[in-house]
């Protein structure tokens, strides 16, 4: 049993590279946002329980927001070109898998009370729960994602006929998903870093002294936790399945060459944030996290050779409604453009943020 479970293939409205293009890059502006979303309700949580001090769960309803909506592209387009793949494993995990949006409800209100509550004793308390309850969701993604791109966990669907089947047997889940948590707390203290150097700089507007320490604390803190994700990420690899791993190590030379690119690029941020070169550990951080999602994608592929190939699934093609998304697509991006922009312009936020 497993393959035996392997929904019908639908026909795709174009050729699978359009979407396999569009999915990358949609989840790459996803992973952007919600490694902040998730990092910041962690530190969030840890600095509550420290005490009084900066709150960096401030911006978490307005980020958590974006991210769930940036979350639907990439979500669709799996379930366009890995149909039935993706919907076998939500079926086979369907108790957990509802309980998502129940949980992200909870988690996006208690990051409101939290900030509502700031300086108060609830405070500690609301922002654990909004952190826990995302950890929880992440934990819930990463099953379904290893349980779509591993069929022959699916033997033990018989033992869980009420919807309760995980990936915990498959040994890589555990590191992958500490790889994702960690490089959260990376990428969210990095976005602080970005915030410090924003708020400095509006600082240097109302002439004030621009030097901000949570600058440099949170390039330091960069450091640490992509040290620490780079370990898990190389634990991953060596626990992946035998056809990925082989990929991965000389089998396919995109493959190789995708994990030799990523390393590089691992260790050129490090060096950049050691150095405190925000601007170029921006620019190096976005570079890795594509290079990241490709080799993705390759263990992915090398993971189902044999099972299923979105390639060899027939074309009807139909334009309109891709047509339809793109433009609903880029208007909406550059209407995120200008909300973004909006809310963060001097002339409209110095007087907010700094106080002469």
């Amino acid at each position: 049993m497993g393959t035996d479970l392997l929904g019908a293939t639908e026909a795709l409205p174009v050729h699978w590279l359009v979407f396999q293009v569009l999915l990358l890059l949609t989840f790459l502006l996803h992973l952007l946002v919600m490694n902040i979303a998730l990092g910041g309700s962690l530190m969030a949580a840890v600095q509550a329980w420290r005490g009084p001090g900066p709150d960096p769960g401030k911006p978490l309803p307005t980020t958590l927001a974006l991210a769930v909506n940036l979350g639907v592209p990439p979500l669709l387009f799996v379930q366009v070109l890995y149909g039935p793949l993706f919907y076998t494993s939500s079926i086979l995990m369907a108790t957990f898998w509802l309980s998502v949006i129940g949980l992200l409800i909870v988690a996006y209100y208690a990051a409101y009370l939290a900030r509502h509550c700031h300086g108060n004793r609830s405070y500690p308390l609301w922002s654990t729960l909004s952190a826990l309850l995302l950890l929880i969701v992440a934990f819930l993604y990463t099953n379904n994602l290893v349980l779509m791109a591993t069929p022959s966990l699916w033997a033990a669907w018989p033992q869980h006929t009420d919807g309760t089947l995980l990936a915990l047997s498959e040994p890589s889940l555990v590191p992958r998903y500490l790889h994702f948590v960690i490089g959260a707390l990376a990428v969210a203290n990095l976005a602080r870093a970005v915030r410090a150097w924003w708020r400095a700089r509006l600082q240097v507007t109302a002439n004030r002294t621009g030097d901000d320490p949570d600058l440099r604390h949170g390039l330091r803190q960069f450091v640490h936790f992509t040290a620490l994700e780079m370990v898990l990420g190389l634990a991953w690899v060596a626990l992946l399945p035998p056809p990925a791993r082989r990929a991965l190590m000389g089998g396919s030379a995109l493959a190789t060459g995708l994990l030799a690119v990523g390393i590089v690029l691992a260790v050129g941020l490090l060096v950049m944030a050691w150095r405190g070169r925000l601007w170029p550990t921006v620019g190096g951080l976005v570079s890795t996290l594509l290079a990241m999602i490709l080799l993705r994608d390759q263990v992915r592929h090398a993971t189902l050779q044999g099972v299923y190939d979105p390639a060899a699934v027939p074309v009807q093609w139909t334009w309109g409604p891709l047509a339809l998304f793109l433009v609903v697509f880029v208007v909406g991006l550059g209407t995120l453009g200008w909300m973004v922009r909006t809310a963060i312009d001097p002339a409209q936020r110095v007087g907010q943020e700094v106080q002469p």
